[in-house]
């Protein structure tokens, strides 16, 4: 018996064409924006062939009248009714079918529809070549894996071209110059910085502990308190990062990728 995991997202592209099973176990997602009926698919479990099947709705109770599963080449319609006036519909955006021993094949797509990676599993670990893609369905990185380590990988830019620098597997996101110019990037910023007079007296201090992300572009964005030290205390250092310069993005299989932070900022306690 095959294990199949699905996510599906209410979007247009190319859907992922299943082998005919008799029995397939999975997980599908729906955006509930886009439904044309109440039941939220959560599960489905194809019990006789193809296009039959049964289904779990998010209150746990069984929808347990027959299915039409009909699959296109730009989305995959789940029938709730025999008329088809009641019906869900998406595209497959990530799919993993293994077989028991672990064996198996994965593909992911992104919300155009365009492949985003694919590769095989050997004993559920990343084996041999996995192809990763650009949003352009172009590949970006071929990586060798030995039980999901990666043994060697080769880049490509969104021409094609095999791409002989700048090429990475995996990079964090760094402040230009590293982590010493981002120390002094916050010292110089506390040092200038204007502290409500309840500092200097003494009475407020403490850590600030602040979360942010690095965009694909290096801009900071989605900067919040993890953990409040003072109101006023806060807002400096939600200033501070906010008004950070851009960073050099994370990279993960030779793409720009989003990656988050934690920083914390002390507030000494002020002594006459």
């Amino acid at each position: 018996m095959k294990l199949l995991i699905l996510i599906v997202t209410l979007a247009t592209g190319s859907a992922f064409f299943l082998p005919k099973q008799h029995e397939i176990a999975g997980t599908w997602v729906l955006d509930t924006t886009g439904k044309k009926c109440e039941a939220a698919v959560l599960r489905i479990q194809m019990a006789e062939g193809y296009f039959t099947g049964k289904l779990d709705i998010p209150d746990q109770q069984l929808y347990d009248q027959p299915v039409t599963i009909q699959f296109s080449q730009d989305k995959i319609k789940i029938l709730l009714d025999p008329k088809g006036s009641c019906f869900i519909e998406g595209i497959v955006t990530d799919s993993l079918i293994f077989e028991k021993d672990g064996n198996g094949l994965g593909h992911g797509y992104w919300n155009n529809g365009k492949p985003r990676d694919q590769g095989a599993y050997k004993s559920g670990k990343k084996e041999g070549i996995w192809t990763y893609y650009y949003k352009t369905g172009m590949k970006c990185q071929e990586v060798n894996y030995l039980a999901d380590s990666a043994a060697s990988y080769t880049c490509y830019d969104e021409s094609g071209s095999i791409q002989k620098s700048n090429c990475f597997y995996e990079k964090e996101a760094a402040f230009p110059g590293g982590d010493e110019k981002w120390k002094q990037y916050l010292v110089n910023k506390l040092t200038k910085a204007r502290m409500p007079k309840a500092y200097y007296s003494g009475d407020i201090y403490g850590e600030v502990l602040i979360q942010f992300a690095v965009a694909s572009d290096g801009s900071i964005i989605d900067v919040k308190i993890v953990k409040s030290a003072e109101p006023s205390l806060d807002e400096i250092a939600l200033r501070i990062v906010q008004g950070s310069p851009k960073w050099e993005c994370a990279v993960q299989y030779n793409r720009p990728v989003k990656a988050y932070r934690r920083q914390p900022i002390t507030f000494g306690r002020a002594t006459n």
